[in-house]
Order: structure tokens, then sequence, then C-alpha cells
């Protein structure tokens, strides 16, 4: 948990209490989905999906919250250190008086404030995190409390991880998945390529550790053979990083259910609206149980973007601005411009 002297084990128990409060549930599917695969096709046409009824079922309870107590340099910021904090990085929270939430959990600067556990701590060393960037000061601590959350930030500022690393610690917290349950972390987004980059940011952690080496990510979308994604997921599977419509045609064709998903990604969510994605994506998170985490990353904040948070957030998220909300590429990245003149020849 990084070089926290002294405070390590109480961020230790943070960190687990998931396992205190998981196991005395068990899940108790609705009469479709018992002992076959739910009817997502029966006189339905593609793309239509059955709506799952969550009232009444009993569902695996979640573990959310990691952020029962603050670290100590965490814990010593006082109301006005945490907006000195949030100005270095150009921070806003957009709907700070938000009523559903007390408060907005205070932003971070050393790597060692986060509850990560050593597992996922250590990848961050090695990949030369020394401190966290602008998204990440405040997107950790959000997501580790357990809040829904929209981060708008540049491109290549760092949002997927902010990210991956809490999803990885929401789900080594929950019951240990089987073969043909599910996946519990849920990653939209809207190309191949970034499918790919994705699950190659998941497996750096996955693959460092044998902690997480159980754990198992499948990357899902057009251009490659089903049959392979098929077998992905019908085995154990952790996390899936999809494109929307080949996702929504893995669970028409019966090849996966979304039952036990508590933890959903859209990354690059300006992008899926771009596409036309979103009634696929509005299609996959109805089959998601209600009490998800859910977090949408984007560059931009586009018209139709707050509609869609609103709708699939079943909780107030902490929406998260850092810079203008306006398209804009990472200040790091150099860019050169060629003019070409407009006159014949």
């Amino acid at each position: 948990l990084g070089p926290s002297a002294g405070h390590a084990c109480d961020a230790w128990q943070n960190y687990q209490q998931g396992s205190k409060h998981t196991s005395e549930k068990i899940i108790e599917l609705p009469k479709a989905h018992v002992g076959k695969w739910p009817k997502w096709r029966d006189k339905k046409p593609y793309q239509e999906p059955e709506q799952i009824d969550w009232n009444g079922m009993k569902i695996v309870k979640i573990c959310k919250d990691f952020y029962e107590n603050d670290h100590p340099l965490t814990a010593a910021r006082t109301p006005e250190d945490c907006e000195k904090v949030r100005l270095e990085h150009s921070i806003s929270i957009v709907n700070e008086h938000e009523q559903e939430w007390q408060e907005v959990p205070k932003p971070i600067e050393e790597m060692e404030e986060a509850p990560f556990p050593d597992c996922v701590y250590n990848v961050l060393k090695e990949k030369g995190f020394d401190r966290p960037t602008s998204i990440q000061v405040q997107a950790w601590p959000v997501a580790l409390k357990g809040h829904d959350l929209v981060g708008i930030a540049e491109t290549g500022s760092g949002k997927t991880i902010a990210y991956v690393p809490p999803m990885l610690v929401h789900i080594l917290a929950q019951p240990e998945l089987k073969p043909g349950e599910g996946p519990v972390g849920i990653v939209l987004v809207p190309t191949r390529e970034l499918c790919e980059q994705v699950q190659h940011e998941v497996e750096a952690f996955i693959l460092a550790d044998s902690t997480l080496q159980s754990f198992r990510v499948a990357s899902v979308h057009g251009g490659t053979a089903i049959n392979n994604q098929q077998a992905a997921l019908l085995d154990r599977c952790d996390i899936v990083v999809s494109t929307p419509g080949r996702l929504v045609h893995l669970l028409n064709e019966r090849m996966t259910n979304l039952l036990r998903a508590t933890f959903v990604v859209l990354d690059e969510a300006d992008g899926l609206l771009e596409e036309g994605f979103e009634p696929q994506v509005r299609l996959i998170l109805g089959q998601i149980r209600p009490d998800r985490q859910v977090c949408l990353f984007s560059a931009t904040w586009p018209p139709g973007m707050e509609r869609l948070a609103r709708d699939i957030c079943k909780f107030a998220p902490v929406h998260i601005n850092v810079g203008s909300t306006k398209l804009a590429a990472c200040k790091s990245i150099e860019q050169t411009f060629h003019l070409i003149g407009s006159e014949p020849g």
C-alpha cells in the first residue's frame, strides 16, 4: 500500500471491507435465468435484449466504499487546502452542491494516499507513476469512495489509469467469479483500437503480481472471430472491454450475461455518442443491476452527454472537469501543422 508507514494496516483493512460484507448473501436469479441461458433472443429482434426486472431480486451484496478512513495526509487537508489543490490542477467540481452525497471526497496529491493494495500500487510505481495526474487527483478518491462519476479531461491526460486501478480494487473485494457467471467489470469503448489499448493496460496489472494473476480480461469487438470471444466469455472472465455493438450481439447469442457486473466504465463517452452507440449503451446498462457503479470519461461534454449520464447513473455522479470542456489534445503531445494553399496548382 505504498510507503505510508504506520498506516498501511488501516488502509489494508479499509480495502478488505468487501470480504466481510459479500459472503452472507447468495445470488437468486429470476426464473427465466435459472438453469438455462436468458431468453434474450426469443421473439425479440436483434439489439433488443429482454429487460430484467430487478425488483425483489436477491443479489450478491457489493462493496464499493474503500475510504472508511482517509490517509493522514488527506485527512489533514482543510477545505481551503482542497480548493488550492484543485486550482493547481485546474479541477472543478461541476455539481459540488449536489444533495445526494454529503461532500466530494478530498483530492490526493501523493500515490500512497489512495488505498491501493500492494499488487496495484507496485505496478503503478513500476510504470513510473510518481504522482497522480490531474484527473487522477480527484477521480481516484471519488471512484474508491464508490460514487458514480463523470470525468472530463483532455486526450492523453491519464483517464484510463484513472479508472483501471479502482476497478481492480472493486473486483478484488467481490465474491470470486465462477465460469459462466459473466464479468464484474465492463468497459465500453467506441473503437477496436481502444479496446486493445485498455486490455493492454489491464493486463499490465494482472500479469505483474500473483494476487491478480487469476483475473481474466477479454477484449470484445468486431473484426475478430467471434468464436474466440465466446470461449473467453464462457470461461471465467472478470473484465470485458468491448464495443457496444459486439457486446449486444454476444448477449443476444446467449454467450454471456451481465448479472454479476457492478463496475461499469464508458471510456471516450463522447466517441460512443458520436458513433451512434447510445441505443446499444442503454440496452447494455438495462442488463446490469441498478446499484452498479458507473464511471464516464470523456474529452468533451457534447449535447446529450448530460442526459445520458443522468439516465444511466442511478446515483448522482460527481462531475469532475479538468480544464476546458472543449475538445483539446494533451499539451504534452507535440503537434505539427502544415498549411496548404487553396489556390489551383
